[in-house]
């Protein structure tokens, strides 16, 4: 079914047929029909192997089985495996979503998380470990650590007007003609222009040094962490501070949640920025010796 999470087998398998080939072995790779599954795995053994995109090593194991085809969630999962360089890279943001959303349909059906899928849910950052993350996320009433730099899930905004003064917009004035008059209008709109500009440096503060800045902070995705107890056990609900009980967000495993940007995500988890603040000094740091 395109559904089925084919991607976790694909690095076991390319690994098992390669070191047979180098043994000079002979390998079978068989389903029920040869369509869909086999080829799967064929395709992701001919990319590795062969440093070929999704496209070109389908038409290769085509040419030699004219009726092969991956079904279509086969195929987004192959390309995924591409992006990530033909191996399961659990830090890769695309992977992470692909794994939530697998999570999310187990969870439509059994209302728990089920074992298989614990791994989803992040270690608190707030527990003392070796090597904490020096940006985190932190609750602007008590100052928890809440959430590090690598859990927040990126997102670009999908409606926002280009910034007054970006290089859009000075190319528009440029191909007018101005009027005194409207020169005049424009220097009384100068105030409210930097007003604007500084409402936008304010929400690209909560961006991390060396981030783009055109990732959208209207709200805050983040993935599943382990201070959020109710996500185990619910479908939806609120996300509240495990310290001082602050309502930060919200969280969904079956709905789609909507940015203001007009951004949706699904399964999502979601902290409010108004609510966090950045902070890049971490004080739970652990010595060993």
């Amino acid at each position: 079914m395109p559904r089925e999470d084919i991607l976790q087998h694909l690095e076991g398998c390319v690994n098992f047929i390669s070191s047979a080939l180098d043994q000079q072995g002979i390998v079978l790779v068989h389903c029920y029909f040869g369509v869909s599954r086999s080829t799967s795995t064929v395709i992701a053994y001919m990319m590795k192997r062969h440093n070929l995109n999704f496209q070109p090593a389908l038409e290769l194991v085509k040419a030699k089985r004219r009726f092969v085809q991956p079904n279509s969630g086969f195929i987004n999962q192959l390309k995924l495996f591409q992006r990530m360089g033909c191996k399961i890279d659990p830090n890769y943001q695309r992977y992470k979503m692909h794994r939530l959303r697998l999570a999310g349909e187990l969870m439509r059906k059994a209302k728990i998380l089920p074992q298989s899928f614990h791994s989803v849910v992040r270690p608190d950052p707030d527990i003392t470990r070796e090597n904490p993350e020096p940006i985190v996320f932190r609750c602007r009433r008590c100052r928890r650590v809440l959430a590090s730099k690598s859990h927040v899930l990126e997102h670009k905004p999908r409606d926002r007007p280009p910034l007054e003064g970006s290089p859009s917009a000075v190319r528009n004035e440029d191909s007018s003609r101005h009027t005194p008059a409207q020169t005049q209008s424009e220097n009384k709109s100068t105030p409210r222009m930097l007003e604007q500009v500084d409402e936008r440096i304010r929400q690209f503060s909560l961006t991390s040094p060396g981030h783009e800045s055109n990732h959208c902070r209207s709200i805050l995705f983040v993935e599943p962490i382990a201070w959020m107890h109710r996500v185990m056990l619910n479908t939806q609900g609120r996300l509240y501070c495990p310290k001082c009980e602050q309502k930060l967000g919200n969280f969904s495993w079956i709905n789609a949640c909507q940015c203001p940007c007009g951004e949706t995500l699904s399964p999502a988890f979601y902290l409010i920025p108004s609510k966090v603040e950045l902070s890049k000094a971490v004080q739970n740091v652990q010595t060993t010796v």
